[in-house]
């Protein structure tokens, strides 16, 4: 499978928080297939490691989960009350295709109030909204259903892809691939697939805490520069992986993975901030007795929307460079 049949694949398969089985079956065999050891946890995750015992070396998280919708209400001819999972931009909620996951799929749309009708230049708070089916009543929908905005993924003869929910499934194709890279070696490696990130975390946390991991790595989508961005806030879309530096993370980890980079001539770009990293580090860093941690990411634009865009060779890059890290570390 090309590594954009495997991106199309996990993205067609919705994943909100919480309701990531289905995404979690599809990873289970692939990474069964590439000779790895494959578990479930209480929570949903999914483990796939090289070694039956023995402890951690290192693990590497990509979250499974992505943003959508909880269906709240159902109202009269059919409209659908919902509420946000995840941090959803309600700048781009709006008149957006969707589907909605009931007893079977329904394609739907979210209202939006005509400038006409509605006061000027106010943006509707996302439980303001109402989902639209095209039908007179919604039976075969019941309260607590999920949807997703309809954007199934495209790509650019550029090398670039854009669509929904690449946030964080690309980097699940990064881990698909730095497993590949990878191959057989010495270190004792684990893959966790954790779910529940849009929402808090718990599914890293839990995961992190059955694994006992020496050393970490969260694998995550950050902001690509865009104009109106703080460029010391960004990345540069095409540039390579970024690494992170905090004070919640390993120092000695990040400046290694620095030094690699520049050893392999994989190129790379620096995240710095001042605390918290907003990814799955900070509950991997502190779970059970702690891990060392570093985050490395990679930029994308307009997250938390129908459109994330991406290049795919920072994907590459990241691969190369986490494989190589695997083997140092």
């Amino acid at each position: 499978m090309s590594d954009l049949d495997f991106l199309k694949e996990i993205t067609s398969l919705y994943s909100g928080s919480g309701k990531e089985n289905e995404l979690v079956s599809f990873l289970d065999k692939e990474f069964s297939s590439l000779g790895l050891f494959t578990s479930r946890d209480n929570l949903g995750n999914l483990v796939a490691k090289n070694y039956t015992e023995g402890e951690c070396d290192i693990l590497l998280d990509a979250h499974i989960d992505q943003i959508g919708f909880i269906v709240t209400e159902i109202l009269e001819r059919g409209f659908l009350r919902i509420a946000p999972v995840g941090g959803v931009d309600e700048r781009c909620a709006q008149a957006q295709p969707v589907i909605v996951k009931g007893k079977k799929d329904f394609i739907g749309v979210i209202s939006s109030v005509p400038p006409h009708l509605g006061e000027e230049k106010k943006l509707q708070k996302i439980e303001d909204l109402t989902i639209d089916i095209g039908l007179s009543s919604a039976e075969d929908i019941s309260v607590g259903d999920r949807a997703y905005f309809y954007s199934p993924l495209l790509s650019f003869p550029s090398g670039r892809v854009m669509g929904g929910a690449l946030d964080d499934k690309l980097a699940v194709l990064v881990l698909y691939k730095t497993a590949k890279l990878l191959g057989k070696t010495s270190k004792n490696v684990a893959f966790l697939f954790s779910t529940r990130e849009e929402v808090g975390g718990q599914g890293a946390e839990a995961g992190a805490f059955n694994i006992a991991a020496k050393n970490t790595v969260a694998v995550d989508v950050s902001f690509g520069f865009l104009p109106g961005c703080e460029k010391r806030e960004c990345g540069i879309l095409g540039k390579g992986p970024m690494i992170g530096f905090s004070p919640i993370l390993s120092d000695e980890l990040s400046k290694k993975a620095v030094l690699l980079a520049e050893k392999l001539d994989i190129p790379y770009q620096k995240e710095v901030v001042g605390g918290r990293t907003g990814t799955n580090a900070d509950h991997l860093s502190i779970s059970g007795a702690g891990s060392k941690t570093i985050t490395v990411s990679f930029p994308i634009f307009n997250m938390h929307t129908p459109v994330e865009t991406a290049d795919l060779t920072d994907i590459d890059n990241t691969a190369a460079l986490l494989a190589a890290f695997v083997r140092e570390v």
